[in-house]
């Protein structure tokens, strides 16, 4: 019998839960460890995905997640490590918020004051969520912000089952515009090609943040390379960069300021 995304168990994002109330879309940012659930929802559902270790029992990024199709190409048995937000859309997002209609962010959220945002994220559906949970969880610690740091991103803040009250024809009255001025910055999250600098969306939200600057928007680009490398480049000198600046192999080369460009 073929799987349906409604066949699923969600109770493990859920935790049992009924769906928060956050009326205001722009107020539903999502911390990097629910964005790592997800992906351990993942894991749970995939077939050969523990990997022995000395330490301990690891996920393997190879588990294949057997019945899970992409319904625009047909492909079946996605594997984990090149699964995309527009299948996990298909597959995890709409069934789970269906029954109660709500967006994502609060069929998972504890509670509705917490999940307000402070970066807002540009990026493009078809890469890996592997690779964009990689990417925030790297800018998180660059800039040195908290466990609980809501990032807004598109697909798990608007209601998917509501979208035309999301997306209206005055882009300065979309959610996407509202977030981004609740937001203390941008961060572009790029695929190993940079697709999202060819999508007029990502092109808009990039330049609405460089046009911010007076209004100390910042700006940061955090990408993986083909290698798997995560690397970042950010506005100005991180905490990060500041705090290894502080140790004698960095001081005597000027700092944070040479740890930054070391860096990028």
């Amino acid at each position: 019998q073929e799987l349906k995304p409604e066949d699923l168990d969600f109770s493990f994002l859920t935790k049992g839960r009924t769906a928060v109330s956050i009326p205001k879309t722009e107020d539903r940012g999502l911390f990097p460890a629910q964005l790592a659930e997800l992906v351990e929802f993942l894991h749970r559902n995939a077939e050969e995905v523990v990997q022995n270790s000395s330490d301990c029992a690891q996920w393997s990024i190879n588990g294949v997640l057997r019945g899970w199709h992409d319904k625009f190409s047909g492909k079946s048995d996605l594997k984990i490590s090149e699964i995309n937000l527009y299948q996990v859309a298909f597959w995890i997002i709409k069934p789970l918020t269906a029954p109660q209609a709500v967006s994502y962010v609060e069929a998972i959220a504890a509670d509705a004051l917490s999940q307000r945002p402070k970066w807002f994220c540009s990026h493009w559906w078809g890469e890996p969520v592997l690779d964009f949970l990689r990417c925030i969880e790297r800018h998180r610690t660059l800039r040195a912000l908290p466990v609980e740091t809501g990032y807004w991103v598109c697909a798990y803040a608007n209601n998917q089952h509501r979208l035309d009250a999301e997306i209206v024809n005055d882009p300065a009255q979309t959610s996407f515009r509202k977030a981004m001025a609740l937001s203390d910055g941008t961060v572009s999250v790029l695929d190993s090609r940079a697709v999202a600098f060819t999508r007029i969306w990502c092109c808009y939200e990039m330049a609405i943040t460089l046009e911010s600057a007076a209004e100390d928007k910042l700006y940061d680009v955090v990408t993986t390379l083909v290698d798997g490398r995560v690397v970042a480049f950010s506005q100005g000198v991180t905490p990060e960069d500041e705090a290894q600046g502080l140790l004698p192999e960095w001081s005597y080369r000027g700092g944070g300021v040479a740890v930054k460009a070391e860096r990028e």
